[in-house]
């Protein structure tokens, strides 16, 4: 477990920079997370000691729900309240002018989901 006496609170402008990283982590892949702060890389911005202690301190810490009461019954408890958050502000936020219809055939998988699935 991850025991810090030098902790402090962050600021809003940390959480954006830990935030961008996540996104950037995200989009670019690779084998591992100590990969992203490797030398052989090409990305001279990811080598600064600083970026390993934005992202892998908070990542520790970071927790949405408490796991003592948490309904363990779904894969995702861990995270539903963050997801709760952004399907109702996506809703809220998104308008489409017209009626949009998406058919299965539009959006091809191939692969598998171990999450819940209600077919049509």
């Amino acid at each position: 477990m991850f025991r810090n006496k030098d902790w402090s609170d962050t600021s809003v402008e940390e959480v954006k920079r830990f935030l961008g990283i996540c996104l950037y982590v995200g989009i670019v892949k690779l084998p591992s997370m100590s990969d992203y702060w490797s030398t052989k890389l090409p990305d001279v911005l990811w080598r600064l000691k600083s970026w390993l202690e934005i992202v892998l301190k908070p990542c520790q810490c970071l927790h949405f729900v408490d796991n003592e009461n948490a309904d363990k019954e779904s894969r995702l408890y861990k995270i539903q309240p963050v997801l709760d958050l952004l399907n109702t502000s996506f809703q809220r936020m998104h308008k489409p002018e017209k009626e949009i219809c998406i058919d299965i055939t539009m959006v091809p998988f191939k692969g598998r989901i171990v999450f819940k699935q209600f077919n049509e």
